[in-house]
């Protein structure tokens, strides 16, 4: 496992990065305390390099499909110029 981890701070709340096996994961602390967010990247890193592997986010990524698909919806009762911006967007 590459370095130490970093934080960074979104508003109020530390995030977290971190890379794993060349992929870098990054997610939020849920604090907004820094020696706090420092104790949750470290147990982090502690469990992610034990196990070898990235542990489950907290909440899935979103694809791109099912947010095209949500701006679509959103959308769907604008004007024509929306309606073609949203059609380029569309997943190929």
């Amino acid at each position: 496992m590459r370095g130490q981890g970093r934080l960074f701070k979104r508003g109020d709340i530390f995030w977290m990065a971190y890379y794993l096996n060349g992929r870098e994961y990054r997610e939020s602390t849920k604090c907004t305390d820094e020696k706090k967010a420092e104790k949750v990247l470290s147990d982090r890193l502690d469990d992610a390099g034990q196990r070898g592997k990235a542990l489950e986010p907290l909440s899935p990524p979103r694809r791109r499909e099912s947010l095209s698909a949500s701006s679509a919806k959103r959308f769907a009762g604008n004007t024509n110029s929306t309606k073609r911006r949203l059609r380029r967007i569309s997943v190929t």
